[in-house]
């Protein structure tokens, strides 16, 4: 409940206020996994409050970029370990892993590759066992349309991942 009243907060310039709910639940997410460690709804919540900081700052700040990506990819690590075929967790990896590729957070081109191709397959694998799950589909269609793979990316947007999309994608 905290997180949906930041959008509002940051429309109005109340980037501390914003700021400040996020932080509040995330506290309140991280004392529900001290109470389930096993529960992975908390730890993909706290990722995806990780990649919420990212709308906090006006401009690109690398540092602040890297910190909060690192640390939604630490949730999202922890709750691939529970289960590592849950679709929101993958959904969470991939979007992470996509943004530092996109904003070159990564230290070399052999690096990057990887990552982007990470990115990919986990989001690639969360749309194909959540085929409703419109960020991830608009995500991979903006990851493949950044590597002009323009057809690719036009039928993920549109219809998803096809399944013949598998055998053509890398």
């Amino acid at each position: 409940e905290l997180s949906k009243d930041v959008d509002p907060l940051l429309v109005a310039g109340d980037t501390a206020g914003a700021a400040g709910r996020l932080f509040r639940a995330d506290s309140l997410l991280q004392r529900a996994e001290a109470i389930e460690p096993a529960w992975i709804r908390p730890a993909i919540s706290r990722g995806w409050l990780a990649f919420r900081q990212l709308d906090i700052v006006g401009t690109f700040d690398k540092a602040y970029y890297q910190r909060w990506t690192t640390a939604g990819l630490v949730h999202a690590t922890r709750a691939l370990r529970m289960d590592g075929s849950d679709p929101d967790g993958l959904e969470l990896r991939g979007t992470l892993r996509y943004y530092r590729w996109l904003f070159n957070l990564v230290p070399d081109s052999a690096a990057s590759a990887r990552l982007v191709a990470q990115a990919e397959a986990d989001l690639q694998r969360a749309t194909e066992s959540k085929p409703g799950a419109a960020f991830g589909l608009s995500l991979l269609s903006h990851l493949l349309m950044a590597q002009s793979r323009t057809a690719q990316a036009k039928l993920a947007a549109l219809c998803g991942s096809p399944p013949w999309y598998r055998a053509t994608s890398g």
